[in-house]
């Protein structure tokens, strides 16, 4: 070891990055039951026929999936490639 390899390039190192991955199950774990959990309560509401609670829920559940996974990254992306070019203006 001359001390020329970057920092936490050692043993160790492969093994935090491990760790830290090997705890995220959890995370997805506890989302994916809430997520479950709105869609049986959203089909119950939708059952009984209120469509004020269904339309509630429905529209916390669509935030819930598209906030956290990235969702919002992939709408902005696909309204500004909506967008006509600025060079296509109307000059006169």
């Amino acid at each position: 070891m001359s001390g020329t390899e970057p920092p936490g390039s050692g043993l160790d190192a492969p093994g935090a990055r491990r760790h830290k991955v090997a705890g995220a199950w959890v995370g997805y774990l506890i989302f994916a039951l809430m997520l479950m959990f709105l869609i049986v309560i959203d089909a119950q509401a939708a059952y009984d026929r209120e469509w004020a609670n269904f339309a509630g829920i429905t529209v916390f559940t669509l935030a819930l999936l598209i906030v956290p996974t990235g969702g919002l990254k992939w709408l902005r992306r696909w309204a500004q490639a909506r967008k006509p070019p600025t060079w296509l203006g109307c000059r006169r």
